[in-house]
C-alpha cells in the first residue's frame, strides 16, 4: 500500500535537507532530488518493523511576525 507523507526540504549549504512531517524523519544529500530520495529510503526502513502504517496529516504552513 503507498501513503503520501508530507515533507519539508530547505538548504544548508552545502546540502540539502529533507524531513518527513508526519515522522519526524530526516534526511539530507549534496542536491534536492537526492536528499528527497535519501528520505524515502529512510521512511522505508522505519516503515518495514511497523505493525501498521501511520496515516499522513494536512499541514499548512504559515508566517509568524516577531519582534528579535
Amino acid at each position: 500500500m503507498k501513503t503520501k507523507y508530507q515533507i519539508l526540504i530547505w538548504q544548508e549549504p552545502p546540502y540539502f535537507i529533507a524531513k518527513c512531517l508526519d515522522l519526524n524523519i530526516a534526511s539530507q544529500g549534496k542536491t534536492r532530488d537526492e536528499a528527497i530520495k535519501r528520505l524515502g529510503e529512510a521512511i522505508d526502513f522505519y516503515l518495514e518493523d511497523l505493525d501498521e502504517s501511520i496515516p499522513s496529516q494536512k499541514y499548512q504552513l504559515e508566517e509568524i511576525t516577531v519582534n528579535a
